[in-house]
């Protein structure tokens, strides 16, 4: 298709990526969304929270870390009141985000599948079907953004409440947010006058009214020429979104720290409120140290570039990350020098200048069983009404922190932990 057929259809998409906006009619002079930001950071396939924020020495009759050998419990290295095991690049991270950091051990995925697991993880039931936490944020503090939700990966259910926005090349990006920019940044030049282009939208829309109106289109059709249709007024956010991404450049070579500045950008633009950020690797079945270690290190460093990346473009202090994966590993090696799926792992919830931070919530005992946690204490110490914690404790108290609605797909008979209060645990 040449150029200038893909701006007459004014297709907002392209073999290098797919953008489906959300429902919105704005008009000229976009007002960027100011308000508060989320990222999941979804590490698939499984990480070994006891090589991470949930650290285990050995046992007398168990090996649960080469890592760990020759050190007791009493040995494990702490960042503030954080303890956390001697691997990867563990103790840089944790030194430098443990006063910004809630861990909470000891959260029982309940199963070892890995579809089950993400789902779990990152919606609060092992049901298909219903959002994501990052779908649920944008779909109320956000929902007409032009790319209220990103999703680079992982799990991205919407259940209908949104649609999310992803980019698979970067590079194309500007190319596609502006379509009626013809040439490079240093000569470019319009196709059409913007009021030519204006009247071309006022035409096309109205030609899409007519057709959604006809009784031979089918449901399926008229949905998609609806989301089309509300889709267009959205220029002016995009070509905001446009203005603040840099030349080619400055944008980042590796995939995994381009999917963390294009969310950040994103949030720079207000066009974003909430994003999705994937990374693989932690399926360690055979050589468990050797494949773990790269992969936590890519964890805290995506960590570490989101949140450098936010400082230096203003948007900070808004923001929430949240750290999770499918589940954990055994507490053991198996015959290949690996570790097999174990469903007892951990979450990272993490705010600057968060009053709950610095804290750890929740435990498991010396070969990484849960321990049934007190909800008024916030502690193992078996009161009355302590269970296990499972996914949704943590949705429902992410929920209240987060100010999100608790009605819409709301967590019946769950018993409440107050996570986000300082003055427990």
């Amino acid at each position: 298709m040449k150029r200038r057929q893909f701006l007459s259809m004014l297709g907002y998409a392209s073999a290098g990526m797919a953008l489906p906006f959300t429902n919105v009619a704005l008009a000229e002079g976009f007002t960027p969304y100011n308000g508060e930001l989320l990222v999941t950071i979804q590490a698939n396939g499984g990480w070994d929270v006891s090589s991470f924020c949930d650290p285990k020495t050995n046992t007398d009759s168990t090996i649960l870390n080469n890592w760990a050998s020759g050190m007791s419990r009493d040995d494990l290295p702490k960042a503030g009141n954080i303890p956390y095991a001697p691997f990867a690049n563990n103790a840089a991270f944790f030194e430098r985000f443990s006063q910004s950091m809630l861990v909470i051990n000891g959260i029982d995925m309940q199963t070892n599948a890995h579809g089950t697991g993400r789902t779990h993880t990152w919606s609060g039931r092992s049901a298909r079907g219903y959002p994501s936490l990052t779908a649920l944020f944008a779909s109320e503090k956000a929902p007409l953004l032009p790319v209220s939700y990103l999703n680079f990966g992982g799990y991205a259910e919407t259940a209908g409440v949104i649609r999310f926005s992803r980019i698979d090349k970067v590079s194309e990006l500007r190319r596609i947010l502006e379509p009626n920019v013809n040439g490079s940044a240093s000569k470019s030049r319009n196709y059409y006058p913007k009021s030519d282009l204006d009247n071309i939208i006022v035409a096309q829309q109205a030609r899409l009214a007519r057709l959604k109106s006809q009784t031979s289109v089918l449901p399926r059709q008229k949905l998609a020429m609806a989301s089309y249709y509300t889709a267009r007024p959205n220029v002016d956010g995009l070509e905001h979104f446009a203005s603040v991404i840099p030349d080619d450049s400055e944008i980042e070579s590796s995939k995994l720290l381009s999917q963390a500045q294009m969310a950040i950008l994103g949030f720079k633009a207000g066009v974003t409120c909430a994003a999705d950020i994937e990374l693989g690797g932690f399926d360690s079945h055979t050589n468990h140290d050797a494949e773990q270690e790269p992969a936590l290190t890519s964890v805290t460093e995506v960590i570490e570039y989101l949140w450098d990346y936010a400082e230096t473009q203003g948007v900070a202090d808004r923001l929430t990350v949240v750290v999770g994966s499918d589940f954990a590993r055994t507490p053991y090696y198996n015959n290949s020098n690996g570790k097999n799926h174990w469903p007892i792992g951990s979450y990272l919830v993490m705010k600057k200048n968060a009053s709950w931070a610095n804290r750890v919530i929740g435990a498991t005992d010396d070969n990484q069983n849960a321990l049934p946690l007190n909800p008024q204490t916030l502690k193992a110490d078996g009161g009355v009404g302590s269970t296990v914690l499972h996914p949704m404790h943590i949705h429902s108290a992410l929920r209240k922190e987060l100010g999100l609605s608790t009605s819409e797909f709301p967590f019946t008979n769950t018993q409440e932990f107050d996570f986000f209060n300082p003055a427990l645990g």
